[in-house]
């Protein structure tokens, strides 16, 4: 997965550990259709999120 730094935001995001922001969709697509990526020896699982994904509803 290549994606140049200035094409995605890291953030922190509970409860999550951290949400990362694709500027571009198909990099997303990317990310998730892999499942997880290794960055400097470290694995990072990736999911896709929605942002009711942790919502309550009444």
């Amino acid at each position: 997965l290549t994606v140049p730094v200035n094409q995605l935001r890291v953030t922190a995001h509970h409860p999550e550990h951290y949400l990362v922001i694709f500027s571009q969709p198909a990099h997303h697509v990317n990310a998730v259709r892999r499942g997880s990526i290794r960055v400097d020896g470290a694995a990072f699982n990736i999911a896709p999120w929605h942002e009711h994904d942790h919502a309550v509803f009444d």
